[in-house]
Order: structure tokens, then C-alpha cells, then sequence
């Protein structure tokens, strides 16, 4: 039962993907989104078939969302050379690190709206700036639940790691990392992380693994790890005084 849902554009990778994963794969199918299928769309100026997915911010009041586009690259084995030079140029530490910010928003509660960073923020970090976007992400998480908020994030993201390194044998192409947590709340923030856009995907061999993702993943598990620990360093610090 679809509660509430959007549609897209239908590809036919990701139809593939979407309908067959839950039975060659049931353990992955607790980070996507939930699939309902391909239907004919006629309304408000839409129409034709689309996919019907979950919207993963329901039932959020303020969903804080960052978008990571992961994996060391953004183009097929088989993409043409233009391409490839052009997707190569758009933001080359991704091909270090592992993955490049696409979107960002940030429910600030003292204004009552949405700080947003686009791709050309994303773009703009560097090496040395990059830890200022899980700063920005999290910064309006109450001093006294932002470890717990971040040590859920990182247990997640340990989860979808171990598949990665251990069981999972697929190559993902412009798949994203979501993490998603309530912004509009004292307590209750419900961290969660999800995989989205599968339309770029294949089987690796039983020896194979996506080595781009894992690149990415341990960059971000590295840094969310750091802030954890300064967090603890500091506590410690205040107890010894």
C-alpha cells in the first residue's frame, strides 16, 4: 500500500532492478525505497507510465535531507569518450574521496524554513572544506543528541558497508547515499540512511566489488567516526577537570 509516494520517469534498469532485488537480494531491500510498480499517469498536464516509488521523507514534519552521489566515478565502462570527459571534469576529487554532494537542506528551526545547498556548494568543496558539510548538515541538532543522531547515522552506514565489502557483487553508477533526519523536533530526530536511483547498475562477479562505493562510504564513515570521537575527547576532558 502506497501511503504516500511520487512518481518517475520510467527506466528500465531500474524497473529491473526494483521488481527482481527482493528476490535475489531480500537484505538490501531494507535501504531503498519501496517499489509499487509501473502505472499509466494522466493528470495535471502528466502522463505516461511511471514508476511508483515511496517518498522516504514521509511522514517527516521537516525533513533535513543530504543528497551523496557516490562512487569514484558517473559514467559506464561503455559511455562515449565525450562523455566521459565531461562527467571527469565536473568535480575531479570525487575521483579521490568517492563521492560529491548533490543537494543538501537543512530545516533551521530559528527561521522556520529550509537552509539549502545546491550543487555548485557541493562543487566548491575541497579536501580542506569538506568536513563543513556534516557541520552544516547537523547543526541545528541539539548539542545533547548530536552524537547519538550521528552514531546512528554511522551504524547504518557500517550495515550497507558490510554488504558492500562482503556480500554485495553489483556496480552502482549515480547511485545516491540519503540521510534523512527530522529537523523539526527537541528529541525525536529518527536518523535514517536509504540508497536511491538505480538506473545506471550491473552484476559484477563473485570476485568483484564495488570498489567506488566503498571508497566513498569509508570517506564518510571516517568523518562522522572524527566527530563522534571529538565529542567523547571532550567530555572525558570536562570529567578529568
Amino acid at each position: 500500500v502506497c501511503i504516500s509516494c511520487f512518481i518517475l520517469p520510467v527506466s528500465e534498469k531500474e524497473v529491473e532492478f526494483y521488481s527482481t532485488i527482493r528476490d535475489k537480494d531480500p537484505e538490501f531491500v531494507q535501504w531503498i525505497a519501496g517499489y509499487h510498480g509501473v502505472k499509466e499517469v494522466n493528470q495535471n498536464d502528466i502522463n505516461g507510465k511511471f514508476m511508483i516509488i515511496d517518498d522516504l521523507t514521509y511522514p517527516y514534519r521537516q525533513p533535513s535531507v543530504v543528497d551523496l552521489k557516490m562512487g569514484v566515478k558517473t559514467w559506464e565502462d561503455d559511455a562515449p569518450t565525450e562523455k566521459i570527459e565531461r562527467e571527469s571534469k565536473k568535480y575531479p576529487l570525487q575521483r579521490k574521496i568517492g563521492f560529491r554532494l548533490t543537494g543538501m537542506r537543512v530545516f533551521n528551526p530559528e527561521k522556520q524554513d529550509f537552509d539549502i545547498y545546491g550543487k555548485d556548494y557541493g562543487y566548491s568543496l575541497t579536501e580542506e572544506t569538506l568536513p563543513n558539510l556534516f557541520t552544516n548538515f547537523f547543526s541545528f541538532v541539539k548539542a545533547e543528541f548530536r552524537q547519538t543522531v550521528i552514531r546512528s547515522v554511522i551504524q547504518q552506514l557500517e550495515s550497507i558497508l558490510d554488504w558492500f565489502e562482503n556480500r554485495g557483487h553489483l556496480q552502482f553508477i549515480c547511485t545516491s547515499v540519503l540521510i534523512i533526519f527530522e529537523g523539526d523536533t527537541e528529541s525525536d530526530y529518527h536518523p535514517i540512511v536509504r540508497l536511491v536511483d538505480f538506473a545506471h547498475m550491473k552484476q559484477l562477479a563473485a570476485d568483484q566489488r564495488d570498489e567506488g562505493f566503498i571508497v566513498g562510504l569509508k570517506w564518510i564513515l571516517n568523518d562522522l567516526k572524527k566527530r563522534v570521537e571529538r565529542v567523547c575527547k571532550s567530555v572525558r576532558k570536562r570529567v578529568l577537570l
